[in-house]
């Protein structure tokens, strides 16, 4: 039609300029994080020396599970020691606490 007005699509990177600290561990925290990042956030994702839990549940390949593979691909990673990462945690919840607020 003549008059016909075309839409576009804006579901291929909605979260395009959304940066996610990813500090969970296992399943649910790096999945949600790796659908973000598939949405167009940059996500980091920050662990411990050791790794995060699920890189050890099945068949491992170098450092990674398939699990961990999947659940962590496209992430910028980080690793803290214990305290700096609680200390860094906290700071990035009071900052985003703060940043509501006002």
């Amino acid at each position: 039609m003549a008059g016909e007005r075309r839409l576009t699509p804006t579901h291929e990177a909605p979260y395009r300029g959304l940066k996610v600290l990813d500090f969970g561990q296992g399943i649910a925290s790096p999945y949600c994080a790796m659908l973000l990042g598939v949405y167009g956030a940059d996500v980091i994702k920050v662990e411990p020396p050791e790794g995060d839990w699920s890189r050890y549940l099945g068949t491992t390949y170098g450092n990674h599970t398939t699990l961990s593979a999947v659940y962590n691909r496209g992430k910028r990673s980080l690793c803290l020691r214990h305290e700096a990462q609680r200390r860094h945690r906290d700071r990035a919840a009071s900052g985003a606490r703060g940043r509501r607020a006002d």
